[in-house]
């Protein structure tokens, strides 16, 4: 090998070197999870999820309840520590669950919701945890949290 070829490969190596990032990978930004409805019940499924803290966190959520019965859900994200103050607000409004959306998606108890869905009907949203935490999701159809326990719980993790 001469001298100029072993200069350019120098160069190369070096210009490779350059591109190398000596820095860990940028840790992901967002997460997706699938929530749903337990198909011959009401119960969420699955009933605890846990995340890596990131800055947004994507729910799809769908209502696999059987076809043939009419039971609307939904999910909401609770605020930290508001979950029974939410739940008593759906109590409290007395609206037909079709309007609970509606009524409750500007309140500060809740932090993300979907609207109420139909047997086989989804919709996704976007959840941005305040940071690390237990964060209890709720369906606010009335009676299907305090009542049958259609309650869980996304741990989000540092």
């Amino acid at each position: 090998m001469n001298a100029r070829t072993a200069a350019r490969l120098l160069a190369l190596g070096l210009a490779l070197a350059g591109c190398a990032s000596s820095s860990a990978p940028e840790a992901p930004r967002e997460v997706l999870i699938r929530l749903g409805t337990e198909r011959l019940g009401v119960g969420f499924d699955p009933k605890e999820v846990h995340v890596p803290y990131v800055e947004t966190i994507r729910i799809i959520f769908r209502n696999d309840v059987d076809p043939t019965w009419d039971m609307p859900h939904n999910v909401a994200i609770a605020a930290p520590g508001r979950e029974d103050a939410l739940i008593a607000s759906v109590r409290n409004l007395g609206v037909h669950h079709l309007q609970l959306a509606e009524k409750l998606r500007d309140s500060p108890d809740v932090l993300a919701m979907t609207g109420a869905l139909a047997p086989g009907e989804s919709e996704t949203i976007d959840f941005h945890p305040p940071g690390p935490g237990s964060y209890q999701y709720i369906c606010l159809v009335p009676g299907h949290a305090e009542r049958m326990g259609m309650v869980g719980v996304l741990v989000v993790s540092d």
